[in-house]
């Protein structure tokens, strides 16, 4: 169990720098302001999405499903 956590901590660790150092490109990118806005807020959902999936996999499996029978 806590090598699991260990190993999604590294993780999370390397996702977030990789996810700073793309906001950082995009902001050193001169383009027009609606256009950097819509770059960034893609960026940020793919990193949501990107979270999400490890996050969710990290956590045991439900026993029944959504509804038991």
């Amino acid at each position: 169990m806590l090598t699991g956590l260990v190993g999604l901590l590294v993780t999370l660790l390397i996702i977030g720098l990789i996810f700073a150092v793309v906001w950082w490109i995009i902001g050193l990118i001169p383009m027009p302001a609606p256009i950097g806005q819509i770059v960034r807020v893609i960026v940020a959902v793919i990193f949501l999405i990107v979270l999400l999936s490890y996050l969710v996999g990290f956590l045991p499996a439900p026993q029944h499903g959504l509804w038991p029978r």
